[in-house]
């Protein structure tokens, strides 16, 4: 069985997605449920909800190191930028001169 990706393993301690939500509205309160599942189908969270979630981790008793969230950003193993390294590896894109995306 594959380990879930950190920042996966992060939001997992929430329990629940509504529960990660709730948190993150702190940051804004015009956030959309929806934006929470794309996080989660993206791996990956914006930094403007690093304060909000350390502070709901912290008021619902489970711990969460700023280091964790650094450490998670930085695993990222299918993207390089903002193309995903499948596209980045294929013939065309290595033909293209460099600095041409």
């Amino acid at each position: 069985m594959a380990t879930d990706h950190p920042i996966i393993q992060i939001f997992n301690r929430w329990g629940t997605r509504r529960a990660l939500f709730e948190d993150a509205q702190a940051a804004d309160p015009k956030l959309d449920m929806i934006a929470v599942h794309r996080w989660f189908q993206r791996k990956s969270l914006p930094p403007k909800y690093d304060a909000a979630l350390l502070e709901g981790a912290e008021k619902r008793g489970f711990g969460l190191h700023p280091m964790e969230l650094v450490r998670a950003r930085a695993t990222h193993t299918d993207r390089i930028g903002h193309t995903s390294r499948a596209r980045q590896d294929s013939p065309a894109q290595k033909d293209k001169p460099e600095g041409v995306q």
